[in-house]
């Protein structure tokens, strides 16, 4: 018989108990087995039969979780020979299954609560695990039982760690060198757009018209500047202010070129009119005298007064200031009669 026909009977014989130990370890019900119960199913709930009930329950029963890893390695041993990829020294592969058994539910056994260590790591990971611990503490308990199992990966497969692990590390170094050239690229872009906009804002900019500067607004009252208006009578006076009242030698030529004659007739009828009003007989030439012509005259000038107003406007910010209110003068304005003083109150005030 040829060996490729045989390598293909393997094939099919490990591929059936790798899927029979699956399906009875996914379908596995305690109450089929009279251990968990003294009232047992029948038939039973598994999908596998009996037999495959009991194969289950001894699994779990010594190596808890990681009795999955059997129909695991079976399964990969039955596509070995289906592609004609034998592998040699059969023996060491299945002491390489047993070795991985016995690390996985020992690894789980040192991984979980004490109160389940029998039931989740089966009582090969109770007793290993609770030895190690008790003679190499947690730390070097994992370290054990994960070099064991990496030696028991290269005895039951085929694959080679190191280059296994190469082939990874490259395929991330390529994944993230090409996120850094699209990160990269991303921030060219972007800061092309970002120098395109701060170019119109300028142009923008330059186009609108300079408004003029703010002045700069006071931090406190103390900065505020004192505006005095004083009452400056003795100033001359501008020369459209003395257009305004003509010479008194002119006016009187106006006067004089002003008069009419009046006839009689109705001088007389005038003088009808105001018969016994008060001072309304005629008077004789020369009993009226006119006013004199120094009431045309302008009247001395007045001196400006003396006052020291930021003196005064001192005195009235300390004698509000001991009242507890904080204000500030900010202009006075110096009348004939009345002096002003603008306040401002401070904030609060």
């Amino acid at each position: 018989m040829k060996k490729e026909r045989i390598n293909e009977m393997w094939g099919v014989l490990f591929l059936l108990l790798g899927l029979f130990s699956l399906t009875s370890l996914l379908f596995f019900h305690p109450e089929d087995i009279p251990f968990f119960t003294s009232h047992p199913a029948i038939p039973v709930h598994n999908m596998t039969g009996v037999t495959g009930a009991y194969l289950a329950f001894f699994l779990l029963a010594a190596f808890g979780a990681s009795a999955l890893m059997i129909p695991g390695i079976f399964l990969l041993w039955s596509g070995c020979f289906f592609l004609q990829k034998v592998p040699e020294k059969k023996l060491f592969k299945f002491i390489g299954l047993a070795v991985a058994l016995f690390s996985t539910s020992t690894l789980i056994a040192i991984s979980i609560d004490p109160s389940v260590r029998l039931s989740k790591a089966g009582a090969v990971g109770y007793l290993a695990g609770n030895h190690l611990l008790q003679y190499f503490g947690y730390v070097g308990s994992f370290i054990l039982a994960s070099s064991c199992l990496l030696l028991s990966i290269l005895l039951a497969t085929d694959f080679l760690i190191y280059p296994l692990v190469k082939s990874v590390t490259a395929k991330f170094r390529e994944f993230f060198s090409n996120l850094f050239e699209e990160i990269r690229a991303v921030r060219e872009r972007f800061s092309v757009q970002t120098h395109a906009i701060q170019e119109q804002v300028e142009k923008v900019i330059r186009k609108k018209p300079k408004q003029a500067k703010a002045e700069p607004v006071p931090s406190s009252l103390s900065q505020i500047p004192l505006k005095v208006k004083q009452y400056r009578p003795d100033i001359e006076e501008t020369p459209e202010s003395k257009a305004v009242i003509p010479p008194v030698k002119e006016m009187r030529e106006v006067k004089t070129k002003e008069r009419v004659e009046v006839p009689a007739a109705s001088a007389s009828s005038e003088e009808s009119r105001f018969e016994g009003v008060i001072a309304s007989k005629k008077l004789g030439e020369g009993a009226y005298n006119f006013p004199s012509i120094d009431l045309l005259r302008r009247p001395p000038r007045e001196t400006a007064k003396t006052d020291n107003l930021p003196e005064k406007s001192k005195l009235l910010e300390e004698t509000l200031a001991e009242f507890g209110i904080e204000v500030k003068v900010v202009e006075v304005e110096q009348g004939p009669v009345i002096t002003r003083y603008e306040l401002m109150p401070a904030p609060g005030v």
